[in-house]
């Protein structure tokens, strides 16, 4: 029997019934402590490579099972979203790669326009290019609210609205994956291949997010995921455009 450091509570387990403290305490060392802080605040343990292959492989069981309350066997969305933010922002640095000549060609691309209109506008794109370079750490999560509302209305009655914020929390978190492997093949290539992992994203949004229900895709499942992505998109641009005219409008001037 072995007795809590904690709650004083007797138990011949390996962690406390009563508060769930570990009753065998290792010797504190400097692994233990960077072992603390990396699998209880950043899940970097075997619940993240498990998420991370899991959601590559049968997304559906992953997204399940946090929804039905099991928080041990998988990271959650939040936990999963700080760990993969942080990532992307690594790669960055450590291949030496600037965040706005990612933006700029991943926007020539996919054919959007630049360096065109009037004064106004062309200070109006410069200004939304550098707000989203220095908040690109965020750039992921950008179009989650809106995934949400797509699916929300497209997927009615199925789940509810917080529950379908974490499937596409998840999903669209794990597409930072994609990012990462394409900016791999810039440093190694020296070529742009955005515009080939924004479709590899795409294709695994769909694919992950038909055959969520029960665990099989079909071209109709894939292409009522494609419609909502498409109208989330949509509503994700509309918005955009409204918040800079409003801006212009009230303020007068970028």
């Amino acid at each position: 029997m072995e007795t809590c450091i904690n709650c004083n509570q007797e138990s011949d387990g390996n962690y406390c019934p009563n508060c769930g403290q570990k009753l065998h305490l290792k010797k504190l060392t400097i692994r233990y402590i960077s072992s603390e802080f990396t699998d209880r605040w950043l899940g970097l343990d075997t619940k993240f490579t498990r998420s991370a292959w899991g959601l590559f492989l049968h997304p559906e069981q992953v997204i399940t099972a946090y929804l039905n309350r099991n928080n041990v066997r998988y990271i959650g969305p939040l936990g999963y979203y700080i760990v993969m933010t942080a990532l992307m922002l690594i790669a960055f640095e450590l291949l030496g790669l600037e965040v706005a000549d990612f933006i700029k060609s991943t926007n020539e691309n996919l054919g959007l326009p630049q360096g065109s209109g009037s004064e106004r506008q062309l200070a109006l794109q410069e200004n939304i290019s550098g707000w989203i370079s220095r908040n690109f750490r965020f750039a992921s999560a950008f179009l989650i609210p809106f995934l949400t509302v797509g699916v929300q209305w497209l997927y009615r009655k199925k789940r509810s609205f917080l529950e379908n914020l974490v499937l596409i929390t998840y999903l669209q978190t794990h597409t930072i994956w994609f990012l990462i492997v394409g900016l791999l093949a810039f440093k190694w290539t020296g070529f742009w291949v955005s515009q080939y992992m924004t479709l590899v994203s795409l294709i695994y949004f769909c694919w992950a997010l038909g055959r969520f229900d029960d665990g099989k895709i079909t071209f109709r499942k894939f292409f009522k995921a494609l419609l909502t992505w498409i109208v989330s998109y949509l509503l994700f641009i509309f918005t955009i455009l409204l918040v800079a005219i409003l801006i212009v409008v009230l303020v007068g001037e970028i």
